[in-house]
């Protein structure tokens, strides 16, 4: 369960990196 948790906090900021880097 900690694991899920950490991974929905990742998420948004991992997505945010690749969006920026994308772009």
């Amino acid at each position: 369960m900690v694991k899920a948790s950490r991974c929905q906090s990742v998420a948004p900021q991992y997505l945010t990196f690749r969006l920026h880097k994308a772009t």
